[in-house]
């Protein structure tokens, strides 16, 4: 956890009278670093660029994420993305009957993992190139997004500002609400965190007996920095929610998938061991914005967000 941050987490928690132990910095989300280039040609100031790239020439950190993340896949093609001066490298993986591709900053933070859908295979098929730009193009257009959002909020780890539900971006209501089992949280605060080069949001859950457990999370949903806490300050388990494919959801989760959203792509899918079960968050894109189901083991819907594309607020959650 960054310092400053630090800061704030202890004043959260003496206000609860407790006296906390701060998560390791393992537990932290790296802030946004210049990646190597990709090529031996020097990209001029600001241009953006799609050009291909051996995997093995991938820089090291990112490399060694995408190896995590493809589980020994085949690497059907690799590519070096620029986008608004920030490097991206994705890769294209034979995924049992379909392709997978997988995101990753130049630093090595994993963006997305997206399965081709079913749904979605003839068009894929049929134009690999448009699917690829609208992939970036969403992609890049969500980073925009979350840039727009640090330059926003003037409110500081000192003076945070507290907001409501509806205020919360659609990728952060949808991890809180998986976090929280579908329900709305009432207290949230919001702050611009200099160390982090970021906007966190943060809030703390009640847990089984007198444990709480902090919640920090950035805006495009991700979570920076949690941990489990007692009235002793004793540390308690500390845990976090892994990224998956469309395909590696359960039959029951991935047939409520398809008849919540039978069309439209699915580019993001968490899991989380929540309360003794399994919760999941999944995001479909479509034309007209982004939607996000936080559903349990048996594919029930506890959550229901949607963010319009390129707009302010999302609206708002349905809960069933």
């Amino acid at each position: 956890m960054q310092r400053i941050s630090q800061k704030w987490l202890i004043a959260g928690f003496l206000s609860f009278g407790f006296v906390a132990v701060l998560p390791s910095n393992g537990m932290a989300k790296d802030p946004p670093k210049k990646a190597d280039r990709a090529s031996d040609r020097t990209p001029a100031a600001g241009e953006d660029l799609s050009e291909t790239i051996e995997f093995d020439r991938i820089p090291e950190r990112a490399r060694t994420k995408l190896v995590e993340e493809r589980h020994g896949d085949k690497v059907l093609a690799s590519y070096h993305i620029r986008r608004n001066s920030r490097d991206y490298y994705r890769v294209t993986v034979a995924h049992k009957k379909s392709e997978r591709v997988i995101l990753v900053t130049g630093n090595g933070v994993l963006e997305n993992v997206e399965d081709v859908r079913t749904a979605e295979l003839a068009s894929y098929r049929q134009n690999q190139d448009a699917w690829y730009r609208d992939y970036d193009d969403r992609m890049i257009a969500q980073d925009r997004v979350a840039t727009q959002a640090v330059e926003r909020v003037t409110a500081t780890v000192d003076n945070p500002e507290r907001v409501s539900w509806d205020q919360l971006p659609g990728r952060v209501r949808a991890t809180l609400a998986r976090e929280n089992g579908g329900e709305k949280i009432d207290y949230i605060i919001r702050y611009n965190d200099k160390a982090a080069n970021n906007v966190l949001y943060q809030t703390t859950l009640a847990e089984s007996g007198e444990r709480k457990h902090l919640l920090q999370v950035l805006p495009d949903g991700s979570i920076f920095n949690e941990g489990d806490y007692s009235p002793k300050g004793r540390e308690a388990d500390q845990w976090r929610p892994q990224s998956l494919g469309y395909d590696d959801l359960p039959a029951k989760v991935r047939a409520s998938v398809d008849r919540e959203a039978p069309s439209g792509r699915v580019p993001h899918v968490d899991v989380a061991t929540r309360r003794g079960g399994k919760i999941y968050t999944v995001e479909i894109a479509n034309r007209d914005g982004t939607r996000y189901l936080t559903m349990n083991e048996d594919g029930k819907v506890l959550s229901d967000v949607t963010d319009k594309q390129n707009s302010g607020n999302p609206l708002p959650t349905r809960t069933r």
